[in-house]
């Protein structure tokens, strides 16, 4: 901050007009400039002598006092601020990771629910009129050269449906060795 920017932000400190950064900016400023220190001073003085002069309040004997107390409220104004910032960003962390932790679970949960109860696949395969037969009721040289390969996959994958395709061609014979 410039000397002629800390001399347009006397009045609204003065007047506690200044937010946080701008207070901050300004302090750091008056504490690393005696010529800047000493105009906040004067206006101080001249300040709060006339508003206690117009409020008929008895005059401050020592109005440097005064000011050194403004800027040490200042001071703790923005490190209670900065405080209450931190704070609040490490409860919005914790809060988010609780989050994610809990929720976590709560998927674990149902995965595991779900892989533990699911009940055995029930088939809706059915046979009737899957392959096509030629008007004698025998199936058709290329299935018929598979239904071996197939009958074996669904012993495997779905066993109701290997004993209803058994029953529905009785006359052929099953491989069931691999």
């Amino acid at each position: 901050m410039t000397c002629i920017d800390a001399q347009r932000l006397i009045m609204p400190f003065i007047n506690k007009k200044l937010d946080i950064n701008q207070m901050e900016d300004f302090i750091d400023h008056i504490h690393s400039c005696p010529n800047c220190m000493e105009e906040l001073e004067v206006y101080y003085v001249l300040l709060s002598g006339m508003k206690q002069l117009d409020e008929d309040k008895e005059l401050s004997v020592n109005f440097h006092q005064d000011l050194l107390q403004l800027i040490k409220r200042s001071e703790d104004r923005i490190f209670h601020d900065k405080i209450l910032h931190i704070r609040k960003k490490i409860i919005l962390i914790i809060v988010i990771t609780l989050t994610a932790f809990i929720s976590s679970f709560r998927i674990g949960e149902f995965v595991v629910e779900d892989v533990l109860h699911k009940e055995l696949f029930k088939s809706n395969f059915y046979i009737e009129g899957l392959f096509p037969e030629d008007g004698d009721g025998i199936l058709s040289g290329k299935i018929s050269g598979h239904l071996n390969e197939i009958h074996n996959f669904l012993m495997e994958e779905d066993p109701e449906s290997a004993i209803r395709l058994e029953k529905t061609y009785p006359e052929y014979e099953w491989d069931t060795k691999k």
